[in-house]
């Protein structure tokens, strides 16, 4: 990923490549679900996602020559990517359970084996 590479040049490369590192991935998982969403409703998936933004903030934010600011934006576009994938599957799940009819933790008490006559 271009976006990845980028933030090689950053101070927060230097200081917390673990952050660097979670967001990336979680905007590759906001991308990876669209994509399997996508596929599965035979729709058209764009390549154009405002999830790429979350690496490109802390990259343009390097230019200001800040570093406390580089990595408080580099934290902050991390929480946000892993809040926006964590939206994203919550979505998700709400709307199976909608279409299923099934809840999420707590099953029907009709379901259980103790109603089962012996």
């Amino acid at each position: 990923m271009t976006e990845g590479f980028l933030l090689s040049f950053t101070a927060a490369y230097v200081y917390e490549r673990a952050v660097i590192y979670v967001l990336l991935n979680m905007t590759m998982a906001v991308v990876t679900l669209k994509l399997m969403l996508h596929n599965m409703a035979k729709r058209h998936f764009s390549l154009w996602h405002s999830c790429f933004l979350y690496p490109l903030i802390p990259f343009l934010a390097s230019f200001t020559g800040v570093d406390w600011f580089v990595l408080g934006m580099n934290r902050l576009m991390a929480i946000s990517a892993t809040g926006h994938f964590l939206f994203d599957m919550y979505v998700l799940s709400r709307q199976f359970m909608a279409h299923s009819g099934r809840t999420f933790f707590i099953r029907s008490t009709a379901s259980l084996s103790n109603n089962i006559p012996v």
